[in-house]
């Protein structure tokens, strides 16, 4: 029994010394004092609560400080005591990162991953050497990878993804990545409509979004550019009409779907659509206003307008 138990203790300590030495390795070690000098360390003493004491200490350090505020000798022993312990790992591959980003960190990664195939400190060490390398195609991996950690804020993910591309001016690989609507896709694509991105790509990737096409329409005619606007539209509510045809489009509110401005928007509180087509409106007062509106393009010509409206009396005030 004591044989076992001696032999079970050294290959232990083994273990433990080949990873802070692979530790130290990558520089944990390499300007900081470390307790590995070249020999099996003495038995630790057994203190089931010290790993986790060390653990809290250490992350108290970095979320209240910077790098230089970690005691590098806690982070060494909590690697001994608690070798499956993915802290000392993100604690140097932060470290190693900043000293010189353009290493291969691959050895550490590897280690950390399999502790905590989840961990933030990976991923965004992944994402941010794809934004260096310019590799769009990881880059976007990267992205997916880190919303779904669910650790930073979305918009601060979003718009570094941004500024990534924006650098490069390659945003191909972005707007299909957008086409393949990916759940952050209504999120950013709204951000893309203040950049130097061609028309008929955004064009494309809000098609994509029903949800935001009324925005992106209102933004071309702010801008002045309706007839692209009007061009967009037509591709977003399908609508086929031709010029010499000209008819005027929902002209009965039957189609909801369509985005705005070249259907119709209903003013709160005055207007609704009916489930059978037709507009249902009530107001009580005597003053002018507007129910609907909506922006009509029509080939140069003479249209009559016709519109038929019923009309009661209820208690309440009158109903069209």
């Amino acid at each position: 029994m004591v044989v076992i138990l001696t032999r079970l203790f050294i290959k232990t300590a083994i273990i433990c010394c080949s990873i802070v030495a692979a530790f130290c390795l990558v520089g944990m070690g390499q300007q900081r004092s470390s307790p590995i000098s070249g020999v099996l360390p003495e038995p630790v003493k057994l203190e089931p609560l010290r790993s986790v004491a060390l653990r809290n200490t250490i992350l108290a350090d970095v979320t209240q400080g910077d790098e230089g505020s970690v005691d590098w000798q806690n982070v060494s022993e909590l690697a001994l005591r608690a070798p499956l312990d993915p802290i000392p790992f993100e604690i140097g591959l932060a470290q190693r990162a900043a000293e010189a980003p353009r290493q291969d960190l691959s050895g550490i990664l590897y280690h950390l991953l399999k502790r905590n195939p989840r961990s933030f400190a990976a991923g965004l060490h992944r994402f941010q050497q794809a934004a260096r390398t310019q590799d769009l195609d990881a880059l976007l991996s990267e992205y997916e990878r880190m919303l779904a950690l669910d650790v930073l804020e979305s918009e601060r993910l979003d718009d570094a993804l941004i500024g990534v591309f924006r650098t490069t001016g390659k945003w191909d690989p972005l707007v299909e990545y957008l086409e393949s609507r990916p759940s952050s896709g209504a999120r950013l694509t709204p951000k893309l409509f203040e950049e130097a991105i061609s028309l008929s790509s955004l064009e494309t990737v809000v098609a994509a979004y029903p949800d935001i096409q009324t925005r992106y329409l209102t933004l071309l005619i702010e801008r002045g550019l309706l007839n692209r606007a009007y061009s967009s539209w037509r591709r977003y509510a399908n609508w086929t009409s031709e010029a010499q045809n000209f008819t005027l489009f929902n002209g009965d509110f039957s189609n909801q779907d369509a985005p705005q401005p070249f259907n119709w928007k209903l003013h709160s509180g005055f207007a609704e659509y009916m489930s059978n087509g037709g507009l249902y409106v009530s107001f009580r007062g005597n003053a002018d206003i507007v129910v609907a509106e909506k922006i009509t393009s029509a080939p140069p010509g003479q249209f009559i307008l016709r519109v038929q409206a019923e009309g009661q009396m209820p208690p309440r005030g009158p109903v069209l």
